[in-house]
């Protein structure tokens, strides 16, 4: 949905309709995980997709995989938020999402990937990597990816402004959102996933072991000074509207925290933090572009690891979903398409 006009805010019975930006993760980011999962373990079976939340990652997994379980303890809220290509792809039976928020469900050895999109910061280690390796099957593939923001391109011309974006975003002061950063989700996923603990040589195979930072420019920087050697961004999204921008300000995590710290400016969208950053950053962008709509760029990191081989079971299950589980997406399906309508106009 793409919003125009000279401001950044509408009446409130507008307001109820802006969507967030809708984010998908780049095919080149796909391209190097299947990669480096076919050099190892190779078999495109099954694959578990922890804290999947609104399913981008999950349904892309699909594709490739026979079978693909997206857990989430929060999951009956966040497949409300399914589109129609969503709901479709679903009901192919080759994905299926249980609520849950660990995978103490699962049987050892009967995943060939396990991942985990946007999430791994709010992971208990080291006991995620305990049960992510039992899961595995041996050889088989952790990935976890992340990217801590949405920029401005990278470029002399938005590095100002990329700098003002970071400080509202980390400043640690009531009007900015650092102040809303769960301490150790901020510490691990600013550090570029470099502070995230490793995981344990007696299950996992470190000679495999891979960080990448698709960053190009961005990083290190003042906020986020950890020593990283980065490759290039992998993706930039154009034509985006500074209000889908706005709004997915607010529903992250840290935008969640602080409008609820601040309730009663909840009818003031004009007048909250969120809200004036943003404007003054729209008004900076129009005497750059003499437009509303701006280029964003997604800085990625990207951790893979293999399970040490050896000790493999030699009976391993078939991949094909269950009856159940056909009829449980089929079944969230249906709830998702009707109930969509009714949280898209009630989300603010």
């Amino acid at each position: 949905m793409a919003l125009s006009g000279a401001l950044l805010f509408w009446p409130k019975a507008l307001k109820k309709h802006v969507r967030p930006i809708y984010l998908q993760y780049p095919e080149a980011l796909y391209d190097k995980v299947f990669h480096y999962h076919a050099a190892g373990h190779g078999h495109f079976g099954r694959c578990i997709d922890l804290r999947c939340g609104r399913a981008n990652a999950t349904m892309r997994l699909g594709r490739r995989f026979k079978e693909v379980v997206g857990i989430d303890p929060e999951w009956k809220r966040f497949h409300l938020y399914w589109d129609n290509k969503m709901a479709q792809e679903s009901r192919s039976g080759r994905v299926r999402f249980l609520n849950l928020g660990d995978l103490s469900a699962f049987e050892d050895e009967t995943a060939d990937m396990i991942t985990a999109a946007q999430a791994a910061h709010a992971f208990s280690y080291p006991d995620v990597w305990s049960e992510i390796g039992r899961v595995l099957r041996p050889g088989g593939t952790a990935a976890f990816w992340s990217y801590p923001t949405l920029l401005l391109p990278d470029s002399n011309q938005y590095k100002s402004l990329n700098h003002k974006l970071l400080d509202f975003i980390l400043g640690p002061t009531p009007e900015r959102l650092g102040m809303y950063w769960d301490p150790n989700a901020r510490r691990l996923l600013w550090s570029h996933y470099t502070e995230l603990p490793r995981p344990p040589e007696e299950i996992f195979d470190i000679s495999t072991f891979q960080l990448h930072h698709y960053h190009g420019n961005h990083f290190p920087s003042p906020w986020a000074p950890t020593p990283i050697h980065s490759e290039p961004v992998l993706q930039t999204m154009h034509g985006v509207d500074l209000a889908e921008w706005e709004q997915w300000l607010r529903m992250s995590e840290a935008g969640r925290k602080m409008r609820r710290a601040n309730a009663t400016q909840q009818h003031l969208r004009r007048r909250d933090a969120i809200g004036t950053f943003m404007e003054g950053l729209g008004l900076e962008v129009a005497a750059i572009k003499s437009q509303r709509e701006v280029s964003l760029q997604m800085p990625l990191n990207l951790l893979l690891v293999r399970k040490r081989t050896g000790g493999r079971k030699q009976d391993q299950p078939t991949y094909a979903p269950s009856e159940g589980a056909v009829e449980e997406v089929q079944s969230t399906v249906g709830k998702a398409t009707e109930e969509r309508g009714e949280a898209a106009t009630t989300t603010s």
